[in-house]
């Protein structure tokens, strides 16, 4: 599984913060007692405190994220200080708190009326509640990892503390593309079974045999990994005729995007090069090509932002989960 600083590029497609906003980066931490190294009980549970920062000062949190949810779903601040069970004025300062960090108002108000106004969360407040929660999903999936690879450790006799058991969590791969996504069907075919990944907004399909599907305990709505070699994938113009079934089911429409600067692994000089296409719901998609196939495409280093398709096949697709 690629290591957690992946999960900051991959956290299911966030979607860029609105302008204005300063974006927040998140923080967590475990309670010294959460990861005992002694025996342990086979219904570990591990608990963690999660946050987002923006520069060095904590900014939201739980509560304060609770407070947002309250205000959109109750339509007022003060309503949603009663619900919570806060004074008006810690919700009223808390609030401040949040638009003065972030820069831009989270929420706007309404005055006057028959029901006294209302508020409502702004693009930047949905937005912050939208990151949190997805973060906060994937924290909790490591969370659980973490633990069920500590009760395994233990169970075969390693101790908890095993290195080995931990490690298999960070494991990082050379594949170019890794992409997290939900599950969102399996088709039959034979003795394989095609499985449907999406990908928050493109599809793509895995091929992999029953007893693969039946040992990573695949099921729809599970995130998972999908990995594919950049020199797996080719690229195509949209009006191209793709021959091949197996490769039709995997295409992937994207936007080029300008070569980064050359770092040692793809010379001037090089026969191959290798081009990014920026997927919808923030993805990027690698592939490998000639040079002469790249220039019939009208692809160089300095490309335009023209789009084109990524083209694999199914087989090609290794699909993981956390386990």
């Amino acid at each position: 599984m690629p290591s957690p600083s992946r999960l900051n590029a991959h956290v299911a497609q966030i979607p860029p913060p609105p302008a204005g906003f300063s974006p927040p980066r998140a923080q967590t931490v475990l309670a010294p007692g959460d990861l005992a190294l002694g025996p342990v009980p086979l219904g570990l549970h591990l608990e963690g405190r999660f946050w987002l920062t923006i520069g060095e000062s904590g900014y939201a949190g739980e509560g304060r994220v609770a407070l947002l949810e309250a205000i959109d779903r109750e339509g007022s601040l003060n309503k949603a200080a009663k619900a919570l069970g806060l004074s008006y004025k810690s919700a009223w300062d808390a609030l401040q708190f949040l638009n003065n960090a972030a820069g831009v108002p989270l929420v706007t108000a309404s005055t006057g009326g028959r029901g006294g106004g209302g508020s409502q969360l702004t693009s930047s407040g949905r937005w912050l509640v939208e990151v949190f929660n997805r973060v906060k999903s994937v924290h909790r999936q490591f969370l659980d990892a973490l633990a069920a690879a500590v009760v395994r450790s233990t169970a075969a006799g390693e101790g908890a503390g095993a290195p080995g058991a931990l490690e298999r969590l960070f494991l990082r791969t050379s594949a170019r593309n890794q992409w997290l996504g939900r599950m969102v069907a399996l088709h039959q075919e034979g003795i394989s079974v095609l499985v449907e990944v999406d990908l928050g907004g493109p599809r793509l399909h895995a091929r992999l045999t029953a007893a693969s599907v039946s040992e990573l305990g695949l099921e729809p709505g599970m995130s998972v990994w999908a990995l594919v070699k950049a020199q797996a994938v080719r690229l195509a113009a949209p009006d191209e005729i793709v021959t091949g079934d197996a490769r039709a089911h995997n295409r992937l429409s994207g936007r080029v995007l300008p070569a980064p600067p050359v770092d040692g692994g793809g010379s001037v000089d090089s026969d191959e090069l290798e081009v990014a296409l920026a997927l919808d719901g923030g993805n990027t998609v690698h592939a490998v090509l000639s040079r002469a196939r790249a220039e019939a495409l009208g692809v160089s280093e300095r490309a335009e932002e023209r789009e084109l398709l990524a083209v694999f096949d199914p087989a090609q697709v290794i699909l993981g989960v956390l386990a």
